[in-house]
């Protein structure tokens, strides 16, 4: 997906700022990364790289959290039959945490 973002004319953000102000926590690099490379729920995170340091704006962070908020929302819940039953092997693993 070719980026959007004009590195001259958009204020520019680094990804982990804008996380830390709008989800009120730090996140790591690998998060930063797998947001952009790979996305999450099907979502990728418009960003540009300078400087081997990732940056977006405001306005591609918020769609980025309304099409992950979408496409979660889209996912079906499964129906009660098709969870599958605790066996006693999982109990056991369960009881050792």
């Amino acid at each position: 997906m070719p980026s959007t973002i004009d590195v001259e004319a958009d204020d520019l953000v680094t990804v982990r700022d804008i996380a830390r102000q709008k989800l009120g926590r730090d996140v790591c690099q690998a998060t930063v990364w797998r947001w952009v490379r790979k996305g999450a729920w099907g979502v990728r995170l418009q960003a540009v790289s300078v400087r081997n340091t990732w940056y977006t704006t405001p306005a591609a962070f918020a769609a980025f959290i309304n099409e992950q908020t979408a496409a979660q929302m889209a996912e079906p819940l499964p129906e009660r039959g098709e969870i599958p039953p605790i066996t006693p092997e999982i109990r056991e693993r369960i009881n050792k945490i």
